[in-house]
């Protein structure tokens, strides 16, 4: 049986009545005498089988707009229950049947537009040697309730991927998904409980800077949706410097040193210049790429006494950087 979406102008006169025809032969107070077995041989009535009563139970619990109900029915009697149960919206359309099982039967009935109130009649049709009943019961038809979302994001390096936490709030418990949108990225998360949460991983790759986050709820039966911004700052990664002497190092003297950068997330392109507290004691001199790391080779002016540190002067993904050394002119 197709089910259709219900509201209350797709009521019909004639559904009215081909429902009424169809069970007045069940509703309380039908004849209680059914047609009495006969001996085919005398064609005398040999005995008379009397119906019992039966009782019927709905339990439809109240939905929002747009759900779909489900009627739990039960029917109890003296004899063993079998047949079929339909269900009837607002006493004209019918919506759903099931065949009992032990007395028992459910329907997912179609999704309810209208209300705020919605009645249902639960029929059982009865069957041979019991007498048909019904029940009635009344659901409450609920709108979604407003939401808010709430969003953070923590700061994030290159080459670390961040993350967005997502908070919902509402009258109702919202669930769904969140979806997070920046140019052409977009990822979505379900919001789960406690506290209905969810969060979004974002791309490792991001080039630092900052970029705007669209963080939107898509919203369910019970909830409406909402949306928020949030900003997305990604840093520079922090290089690895050092340096090592290739002659010694001595007050008064030049010396010739190695710098190396490295890092695991981006080419270490760039310049690096030696110091001695905050005096430069070389020329910038350019990294070259030397296998997995950059290197350059380079000479000192004459050293004042001190330590030595290497300022590597940083990229595009990279953070300048000053970093001491083990090296000291005496």
């Amino acid at each position: 049986m197709a089910l259709r979406s219900w509201h209350p102008s797709r009521a019909t006169v004639s559904a009215a009545a081909a429902i009424a025809l169809a069970v007045a032969a069940t509703l309380p107070g039908a004849p209680a005498a059914v047609a009495a077995p006969v001996e085919l041989a005398t064609g005398e009535v040999t005995s008379e089988v009397t119906s019992v009563a039966s009782t019927t139970t709905v339990q439809i619990g109240d939905v929002y707009e747009g759900q779909r109900p489900i009627a739990r029915v039960q029917v109890t009697s003296e004899a063993p229950v079998t047949g079929s149960v339909g269900i009837i919206i607002e006493g004209v359309l019918l919506v759903g049947s099931a065949t009992l099982t032990d007395g028992q039967g459910m329907v997912l009935l179609p999704p309810v537009h209208g209300g705020p109130e919605v009645n249902y009649t639960a029929y059982y049709y009865g069957a041979p040697g019991i007498v048909g009943s019904y029940a009635e019961t009344t659901i409450q038809v609920m709108t979604a309730q407003a939401t808010t979302t709430q969003a953070t994001v923590a700061r994030s390096t290159y080459g670390t991927p961040g993350t967005v936490d997502v908070t919902v709030k509402g009258a109702a418990v919202p669930l769904g998904d969140v979806t997070v949108t920046s140019g052409s990225f977009s990822r979505d998360a379900s919001l789960s409980l406690p506290g209905v949460t969810a969060t979004v991983t974002l791309p490792k790759t991001w080039k630092p800077g900052t970029r705007t986050l669209q963080v939107d709820y898509t919203g369910s039966l019970s909830s409406l949706p909402s949306q928020t911004t949030v900003t997305a700052t990604v840093t520079k990664a922090a290089p690895k410097v050092t340096a090592v002497r290739e002659t010694a190092v001595a007050k008064g003297s030049r010396s010739t040193l190695v710098a190396t950068v490295a890092s695991d997330v981006a080419r270490e392109t760039g310049q690096v210049q030696a110091y001695v507290g905050d005096k430069p004691v070389s020329a910038k001199v350019t990294l070259v790429r030397s296998g997995s790391v950059y290197k350059v080779r380079f000479r000192t002016w004459k050293l004042p006494e001190g330590r030595i540190a290497i300022k590597y002067s940083g990229n595009a993904l990279l953070q300048h950087k000053r970093a001491a050394t083990g090296l000291y002119a005496r």
